[in-house]
């Protein structure tokens, strides 16, 4: 963590932004390494075809820019989201390891949630690990609450059963949900 205050700026991904995407997603997955999965920091990005669905749909896909040393932004961040049961559903939200810490993840999960609300959407989903600091405890900070079964619709509760039988942890997998 740092005291640098961050000047930043989000804006709304293109398809020329895909690889960037990737790579700051693979960046992120770096964090990993130091926890109980450290498998997970050799996981795949989003393909480019899932981002490129998701750009054509017009989902909320944006990018966090961040203002160098040199007075240049650059990409640090991003947040992709999509309709799911009766909301938005968080797919993916990465920051590079050189800007991890620093409130970047926090400013992109604001801009959602008012990018949700705009778009006439009063609660954001996720699927994420209980236990690690910048998942679960993370998104509660944000206002997120945890989503026992009966509590997931449908949609949701299959997702995180397809991620828990492509190998997440059943144990620490979890739901959450945000409402305005």
């Amino acid at each position: 963590m740092t005291d640098r205050k961050l000047s930043l700026s989000i804006i709304d991904a293109g398809i020329g932004d895909i690889e960037v995407l990737q790579a700051i997603e693979a960046s992120a997955a770096q964090l990993f390494l130091e926890s109980p999965y450290p498998e997970l920091a050799g996981f795949e990005p989003f393909d480019h075809e899932r981002y490129i669905t998701h750009l054509k749909l017009g989902d909320p896909v944006f990018l966090g820019l961040v203002e160098t040393e040199t007075g240049q932004f650059t990409k640090a961040g991003f947040a992709v989201a999509g309709p799911l049961a009766g909301g938005l559903h968080l797919f993916e939200l990465s920051v590079h390891t050189d800007w991890q810490g620093m409130g970047l993840g926090g400013h992109l999960l604001h801009h959602l949630q008012r990018r949700a609300l705009q778009c006439g959407f009063g609660q954001i989903t996720l699927t994420t690990y209980r236990s690690l600091p910048w998942n679960g405890p993370f998104y509660e900070r944000m206002g997120f609450s945890y989503l026992e079964t009966s509590q997931q619709p449908p949609e949701i509760y299959d997702l995180l059963q397809r991620e828990i039988a492509s190998g997440a942890n059943a144990e620490d997998r979890c739901a959450m949900r945000w409402e305005a």
